[in-house]
């Protein structure tokens, strides 16, 4: 696939220093020599394709999907491994569901930053985005509050603060993904 058209024409502009323009056609290169670039033409094309929306967007919805299904394959893990008689595959297990909560936590940081981004910094909303960040908040802080936890407690865990931690997780798992559910109502235009 080729480069959209706003693109390849903001690239073009670039290089040629006139708007349509290619290097080394006439009226291409500002300076007349061919193979010149155009900064002062360049810095808008990079600023558009850094602080345009696109980028975003892309990043938000490749980045999204991450922390939704690695928390609930955590949650599952760790379930899982509660119920194991074997020691050997319960802390299998439970390390299965550290590390995959971990990373889940690690990706919603530029889930949260790519959708804040897009939101114009804006932390409630009306609408579908009302309801996404009802669910995204408490998410994240979980996210980050398990994740923390299960650092610090590491194996050391009672009986009681496992069945507390499995309780949150999974609470972590129902809200990210009604967070999902609810901004994949707004990529759809439900509100």
């Amino acid at each position: 696939m080729g480069k959209p058209r706003r693109l390849r024409r903001a690239s073009r502009e670039a290089t040629s220093g006139k708007p349509g323009g290619y290097v080394g056609q006439a009226g291409g290169a500002s300076s007349g020599k061919s193979g010149r670039i155009n900064c002062a033409a360049l810095i808008p094309f990079t600023m558009n394709l850094f602080l345009g929306a696109n980028i975003w967007e892309m990043m938000h919805g490749g980045s999204t999907h991450l922390p939704i299904a690695l928390m609930l394959v955590s949650a599952v893990f760790d379930a899982v491994g509660g119920v194991m008689r074997s020691e050997r595959l319960r802390d299998q297990f439970h390390a299965a569901g550290l590390f995959a909560l971990i990373a889940g936590t690690l990706g919603a940081f530029p889930a949260v930053v790519s959708g804040l981004i897009l939101a114009r910094w804006e932390i409630g909303g009306k609408g579908a985005l009302f309801w996404h960040h009802v669910f995204l908040w408490p998410a994240f802080a979980l996210l980050i509050a398990l994740s923390v936890w299960r650092v610090i407690v590491r194996g050391r865990r009672s009986r009681t603060g496992f069945v507390i931690y499995l309780l949150a997780a999974f609470l972590a798992a129902f809200l990210v993904s009604a967070a999902g559910f609810w901004g994949g109502e707004i990529l759809l235009g439900g509100s």
